[in-house]
């Protein structure tokens, strides 16, 4: 084996060139196989990023949904605050802007003494940042924060039209449970009468007011 070694040792005290071409390749090689890692994760990232450029083109919006969930306990912020933790993390990188918004359930809309009846429009409050910049007010102002109880709403023209309201007009939003087990309406019209004897019912109610168009 020792002899066997000898032999390029000897040709290498020969042939200096022939040493430093040899020298230079075991660096190339050195240096391939370290950039390797760094050139994987740079072909990762760019291969992501045209994905995402090429998926999301025309419509670049991404959108996060957190149901069901009461958002000012202490378990709701800290949900919060870890998913939009996450966000940052994941995603930040490409995100041009970001904007919460609470959206509510459908309940029955109606004005103050109008009894639940067939064919009642149904209102769905929501609320998103920065909308103001968005919506032209043509009647009234822009709503104000409130105490949960009552709603200060803005609608648009149709939406106002197709629920007879008008500006300062007042409503109410409220739901009723009772213990008949009905069966859900194919739409959003109130479900048939159900042979049962109502013998506990809750209903729930919000009061609001229409303060701009």
């Amino acid at each position: 084996m020792g002899a066997f070694l000898m032999i390029p040792l000897r040709q290498m005290r020969a042939s200096p060139a022939l040493t430093a071409v040899l020298a230079l390749g075991m660096l190339v090689a050195a240096v391939l196989l370290a950039s390797a890692p760094i050139y994987s994760r740079s072909m990762a990232d760019l291969g992501l990023t045209y994905t995402i450029r090429t998926e999301l083109e025309g419509n670049a919006t991404s959108e996060v949904l957190f149901p069901n969930v009461e958002l000012q306990t202490d378990r709701g912020i800290a949900l919060r605050t870890a998913i939009e933790r996450r966000i940052t993390e994941r995603i930040g990188w490409f995100r041009a802007d970001q904007t919460r918004s609470v959206q509510m359930g459908k309940f029955w809309l109606a004005k103050p003494g109008e009894p639940q009846r067939p064919g009642q429009p149904l209102g769905e409050p929501q609320a998103l940042q920065r909308y103001e910049e968005k919506v032209r007010v043509v009647s009234g102002r822009f709503p104000a924060p409130g105490d949960g109880r009552f709603l200060e709403v803005a609608m648009s023209v149709r939406a106002a039209q197709a629920a007879n309201l008008r500006l300062d007009d007042s409503f109410i939003l409220h739901e009723e449970f009772d213990n008949c087990d009905r069966p859900l309406a194919a739409d959003d019209s109130l479900p048939p009468p159900f042979p049962c004897e109502v013998i506990t019912s809750v209903s729930f109610t919000i009061s609001g007011k229409v303060v701009g168009i």
